[in-house]
């Protein structure tokens, strides 16, 4: 046990004593990404996220064969603050059975983006 010990604390006094790397950002606006997953982070729940894609779909403001091919495109490089892995088929299903509150959360974002761009 204590060979275990003296291994793990030399191995973490190795990245302990190593300078930090300071990454300036050359971009004025924040970029929202997950450092984990390299996925870019949605802070709408996943049923909110289904039906934002679902109206655009139908809408034709995002345009694929299907339906199944736009949630399978998109939805791999998103993560949500409860979940890191969101399964496509699943936020598919999703857009089809949804809470009131999850439809009115999704109405008001969208209201909140239409007031941002009108202050443009």
């Amino acid at each position: 046990m204590n060979e275990l010990i003296i291994f793990i604390e030399s191995r973490f006094a190795n990245y302990l004593t190593a300078p930090f790397q300071i990454v300036e950002s050359k971009t004025t606006s924040p970029i929202v990404m997950n450092g984990f997953s390299g996925k870019v982070l949605c802070k709408l729940s996943t049923d909110q996220t289904a039906l934002i894609l679902r109206a655009s779909d139908e809408l034709k403001i995002l345009i694929s064969k299907s339906m199944n091919y736009l949630f399978k495109t998109i939805v791999p490089f998103l993560s949500t603050p409860n979940k890191a892995d969101l399964s496509y088929n699943a936020m598919r299903s999703k857009a089809y059975v949804f809470e009131e509150r999850d439809k009115q959360i999704a109405i008001e974002t969208l209201e909140r983006m239409i007031k941002q761009i009108k202050e443009y």
